[in-house]
């Protein structure tokens, strides 16, 4: 008995490519994220830095006031800064949540095609199991049924 092919294969690659594209679009906003939060640690760095060098202009003695103006200027930038960061992360973990459905989603659909690929597969083995006991059961009652050879 011909081995036929599952009748869904064309199916079953297709959303294997969809998937493995959801993944990709998927490490591409990690990726995203990963960037963002080296941005946010060096403002964060740059911030404190900044604070630093304010606290060394203030010191007792001669205050500099146009370089703790100018500090402080700098220092609401850099909160600005990170508070736009913020929401930018923000939408990246939404966005992150939702290509992670969409993987699990395209992860499910495949499976489920697997499953009845492998089903097919099963079903197709025991037709052909079926069919060869069939056809040993017919020889062997044509021996049977054969006069002895003297």
């Amino acid at each position: 008995m011909p081995r036929l092919q599952f009748p869904l294969q064309s199916l079953l690659v297709v959303r294997r490519q969809q998937r493995e594209h959801q993944r990709v679009l998927l490490a591409r906003v990690l990726a995203n994220q990963r960037e963002l939060e080296t941005r946010r640690a060096l403002t964060e760095h740059e911030l404190r830095d900044g604070q630093r060098r304010a606290r060394g202009c203030a010191a007792p003695g001669r205050i500099d006031v146009a370089r703790l103006a100018t500090a402080g200027q700098y220092e609401a930038s850099l909160r600005d800064h990170l508070a736009a960061l913020a929401v930018e992360q923000q939408a990246l973990r939404q966005e992150i949540a939702s290509r992670r459905g969409a993987v699990l989603e395209a992860d499910r659909e495949v499976q489920k095609l697997e499953k009845l690929r492998d089903r097919h597969h099963e079903q197709r083995r025991v037709e052909q199991s079926r069919a060869e006991t069939k056809e040993l059961d017919e020889v062997s009652a044509q021996c049977v049924h054969r006069p002895p050879i003297i």
